[in-house]
């Protein structure tokens, strides 16, 4: 072995020994991690992992709390509980001070290691401090939501319209609590995009439309569950938190179309998602309770009921209460505080916090509280709530109604809403204006409050407002534009006050005519054939081009309206037939042999009504009689007139059958060889000397004949009779044949066809044409066509510079290419000879 190989060899050794030192130091370092049982430090709230999707066929198994023999069922759900809850646990040192909850991310338990991002979204549980708003609604932002004792203004946010899937609307999601803090998970968000032409303001089912009062950006307020979010412009989605945020101001209405939810029955046999990953933070006293609470459970349903149960009977619910924490945790200061009191927050924390620790997956809404019950509301800033939601296999996030709290308030003293004046009469396209006053009941005129102005086709009806007006000194005026989707019609002008902390809402509500200009579109057909006519066409509002439906209409024909009348239906067509023996004794205004035309014109009348302008619309139609007698006499006539000659002509025209003595010669010119052709004609009658001609029809006239080589040519022979016969002929070798027809030893016509090769043909008379040429300018072997093209052009005129041109393109194919030169080629080729020649 020489030195070279030696070195690598122990190079080798060298790099194994090392190798095998690293996997051993790996594998006993995993060994001393797995002995310590290190907490998962990531932040909770993980993207879920669980694809199945709500109905019939993503239903859980069914888990009965009546039976007392729960056998193998309770067994494996108790396997399943211990085994999350021992996943999600973290791990904590005795006797350490720490904030209880999720471990944050990048950190541990100790106290005061983690601080909440001052750009994150969060509430703070620890005690009494100023609370702002939720960031939508209003124009203001804010970041940190606390609990106060101050109640929140009664100052109208947005109008909802539609029934609701849940008394909730969502605004944020607390997903992580650490440090008294629930705080917003980390997630990017995704450009949503919906411009929906069709999106409109009208009540639908299964559906709810949100409007700010004030155009306001932010989170905005969303339904539950899975929905379909429309909007005429783009907004942030944030997928795993299901919320939607706006940058820029939102002032008209946005649209979500929802599922029907679960109810309390599929809830209660369906399994919590246990793919939702998280990690909690739980002290032992806290774990024991979780023990306790779920000890009789034997469904997940049955301990998240158990959990609110657990609360209810051991603490008390009072929203007065504000308990001030200080640097202690307050979920674990709440339930180590048993029998005392706490708020809505207080109860919700605890609620989210026993529920995680038990393995299932839980998180706080902030939002408002609504009215499920109500096809149209207005939601005030003092209806914000904290509500949790759970996750269930196949249905998602499904938010829960736990402890009852209801935030609505009624201002204590009643107003007085009047509209003054209101236009009586409004033309779509326009506006229209309303004034009112506001009173308290004593008639003290009110300020600072602001009006609804609604456009309703009966009071009953649920729409979202047309504008906003504000009070001042009790008086109240504005402009409303008329909305597109306003059709024409008589409405209920309304006028709502919207509430704040003293005064409650009243309504006023005038009646209005919307009108609007009419048209008609007619389709009629220019000319028919026949005696009756259809008119047809659309009566069509004409502010927005839409039909208009169940009108009466009228046709009038000189002045007359005898024609009847006609309806409009479905997006206001019309129609109706016309007989023309109902328009009396009617002149032509052609008259034909076989056909005469009238010319019919019309009036197509709308009267109008008293929110519909009348309109007319004139036409015309040309309708053709066809007088069927005379076509039938000029029929027969044809068929006498045409038939007879054909018959006297094909009598005419017989063919000779004695064909013994006719030869058909072929001979190739300067040849003794002949090509003889038996009976190949029947031309002319024995011992009969008629002159014959020889006719080639597929050479066109004014061309020489000449045919190609291996192409078949058809040969015509006719006398003066006009008796005819053909055949056809294909001639393998080049050369002059002449073509002879005779009668015994007689000849009684001869013809001569030139056979060539077309490409030879076209070469050979290009090589004269050239020698022409240079007569007038020096040509030599070398130069290409091209080039001697280039000479000439000084030489001859425009024309006839480009005919040569044209000649040059064909000798090039024939020279240089391998393309065949076909008969079309050389037809082409000797006319632009003769065309050459011809010019001066």
């Amino acid at each position: 072995m020489n030195k070279k190989d030696s070195n690598i060899k122990n190079n080798l050794i060298k790099l194994a020994m090392f190798l095998s030192v690293v996997l051993l130091s790996a594998f006993f370092l995993m060994t001393a991690i797995n002995m310590l049982k290190l907490p998962n430090t990531g932040l909770g709230g993980g993207e879920n992992t669980n694809k199945s999707s709500s109905g019939e066929n993503s239903k859980p198994p069914k888990v009965s709390s009546d039976s007392k023999d729960y056998g193998s069922d309770f067994d494996d759900w108790k396997d399943r509980v211990d085994k999350r809850r021992a996943e999600r646990k973290g791990n904590i040192t005795p006797g350490e001070e720490y904030s209880y909850g999720e471990n944050p991310e990048g950190g541990s338990n100790g106290e005061g290691e983690y601080q909440i991002p001052e750009d994150v979204p969060n509430i703070d549980i620890s005690g009494d401090q100023e609370i702002p708003n939720i960031p939508f609604g209003s124009g203001d932002s804010g970041s940190t939501i606390a609990i106060t004792n101050k109640k929140p203004p009664h100052t109208a946010a947005f109008e909802v319209l539609g029934y609701p899937n849940y008394p909730f609307l969502k605004v944020m999601v607390m997903e992580n609590y650490f440090n008294n803090h629930w705080t917003v998970a980390k997630e990017e968000s995704e450009v949503k995009i919906n411009f929906d032409k069709k999106l409109d303001e009208n009540y639908s089912a299964n559906s709810v439309k949100i409007k700010p009062v004030v155009p306001s950006n932010g989170y905005l307020p969303v339904l539950s569950g899975n929905i379909d979010f429309k909007y005429r412009t783009s907004v942030d989605w944030y997928k795993n938190s299901e919320t939607y945020y706006s940058n820029e101001p939102v002032s008209d209405s946005y649209e979500m179309d929802y599922e029907a939810p679960a109810n309390i029955e599929q809830l209660a046999f369906a399994n919590t998602d246990d793919s939702y990953a998280y990690t909690i933070s739980v002290p032992d006293e806290i774990d024991k309770v979780v023990d306790s609470i779920i000890e009789n459970c034997v469904s997940d349903y049955d301990v998240i009921k158990a959990v609110g149960d657990y609360l209810n009977i051991n603490y008390v619910l009072s929203d007065e209460t504000i308990n001030n924490y200080g640097e202690n945790d307050g979920i674990v200061a709440f339930l180590r505080n048993k029998g005392g009191k706490g708020n809505t927050l207080d109860f919700m924390s605890a609620y989210a916090y026993l529920l995680k620790v038990a393995g299932i997956p839980c998180r706080l809404a902030v939002g408002y509280r609504i009215n499920q019950s109500l096809p149209y509301q207005v939601v005030y800033k003092d209806q914000t709530y904290i509500y949790p939601e759970i996750k269930f296999e196949g249905y998602g996030w499904v938010p829960m109604d736990v402890f009852g709290y209801n935030p609505s308030f009624t201002p204590p003293n009643a107003t007085f809403t009047e509209i003054t004046y209101a236009s009586a009469e409004a033309k779509r396209g326009t506006s229209f204006t309303v004034k009112g006053t506001v009173k308290d009941a004593k008639g003290t005129m009110l300020d600072n409050m602001a009006v609804l102005i609604y456009v309703k086709q009966s009071k009953s009806e649920n729409t979202l407002s047309y504008v906003k007006a504000d009070v001042h000194g009790g008086y109240f005026e504005v402009n409303c534009e008329l909305k597109f989707n306003t059709g024409a019609g008589k409405y209920q002008v309304v006028a709502d006050l919207l509430e704040n902390d003293l005064y409650r809402t009243s309504t006023s509500d005038p009646e209005m005519k919307v009108f609007t200009d009419t048209s008609i579109e007619l389709n009629t057909k220019a000319s028919v054939v026949g005696s009756s006519f259809k008119v047809e066409g659309r009566l069509l509002d004409s502010y927005s081009n839409e039909g208009v439906i169940g009108q009466e209409l009228n046709v009038e024909f000189q002045s007359r309206t005898e024609l009847g009348s006609i309806t409009s239906s479905d997006e206001g067509k019309f129609s109706t037939v016309i007989e023309l023996n109902k328009l009396g004794k009617l002149s032509p205004e052609k008259d034909f042999f076989l056909v005469k035309s009238y010319n019919i014109p019309y009036k197509m009348n709308f009267t109008g009504t008293d929110i519909f302008f009348p309109s007319s619309s004139n036409g015309s139609i040309y309708v053709w009689q066809i007088l069927w007698l005379r076509i039938w006499l000029t029929l027969a006539a044809l068929i006498i007139m045409v038939v007879a000659p054909i018959i006297i002509y094909n009598f005419r025209r017989r063919r000779v059958k004695d064909l013994e003595s006719m030869d058909m010669v072929l001979a190739f010119d300067g040849s003794s060889q002949k090509v003889t052709v038996p009976a190949a004609t029947s031309l002319v009658k024995k011992e009969s000397h008629e002159q014959i001609s020889i006719l080639f029809p597929q050479i066109k006239d004014g061309y020489p004949d000449v045919w190609g080589v291996n192409e078949e040519l058809l040969m015509r022979f006719e006398d003066s009779s006009q008796n005819w016969d053909e055949i056809k002929e294909t001639f393998c070798k080049k050369g002059v044949y002449s073509i002879s027809v005779s009668a015994g030893t007689g000849k009684i016509a001869k013809k001569y066809i030139n056979i060539v090769d077309y490409r030879e043909e076209v070469i050979a008379n290009g090589k004269k044409l050239l020698k022409g040429l240079s007569k007038s300018i020096v040509i030599n072997d070398k130069m290409t066509l091209r080039e001697i093209l280039s000479l000439t052009s000084a030489e001859l005129t425009t024309l006839k510079y480009m005919i040569l041109e044209q000649i040059f393109d064909i000798m090039e194919k024939a020279v240089y290419s391998l393309n065949d030169i076909t008969r079309d080629d050389y037809e082409l080729f000797y006319m632009c000879i003769q065309k050459y020649m011809n010019q001066a």
